[in-house]
């Protein structure tokens, strides 16, 4: 028989913490200031029980308000759906990233064009054939131009 490792508490406290430290929030949900009031760390994900069980909650507003994340459960539900959000997020960044990267090669592109340019017309006579490389050094950084006839 196959041993299953029975989801704790602990496992839930770690898994939070980790959405809050990969989300940059704060990994407690109330800050006690010097003055003993404590302050809610809006944005923070917490774990709410009750019923009998669990639920992944994001705190909303300073009076604590919370909405649920991820519904209430068992903690082995509630687990197993932590580490699919955690999955979510970590794709939705390398999506992010991929999406920076594009972005980013096409503002390089454009630049490199752009400083093209300015040594083809820097000091120079302009003719036809002065327009003619402007229009290819901007279509090859992806500019579209179109001809009087297009």
């Amino acid at each position: 028989m196959a041993y299953r490792h029975r989801a704790t508490k602990k496992d839930l406290v770690r898994q939070v913490e980790l959405i809050n430290q990969v989300l940059g929030q704060k990994l407690e949900g109330w800050t006690r200031q010097e003055d003993g009031t404590q302050i809610c760390n809006v944005g923070t994900f917490v774990l709410d029980y009750a019923y009998g069980g669990v639920a992944l909650a994001q705190l909303v507003n300073d009076g604590g308000g919370e909405r649920t994340i991820l519904p209430r459960g068992t903690k082995a539900e509630l687990l197993a759906g932590m580490r699919a959000f955690l999955t979510g997020l970590a794709e939705g960044r390398a999506r992010q990233i991929e999406i920076d990267n594009r972005r980013t090669r096409e503002l390089l592109n454009k630049s490199r064009a752009l400083r093209q340019i300015q040594r083809r017309i820097d000091g120079q006579d302009w003719s036809a054939d002065t327009l003619a490389a402007i229009a290819d050094d901007l279509r090859s950084a992806g500019v579209p131009v179109r001809d009087l006839t297009d």
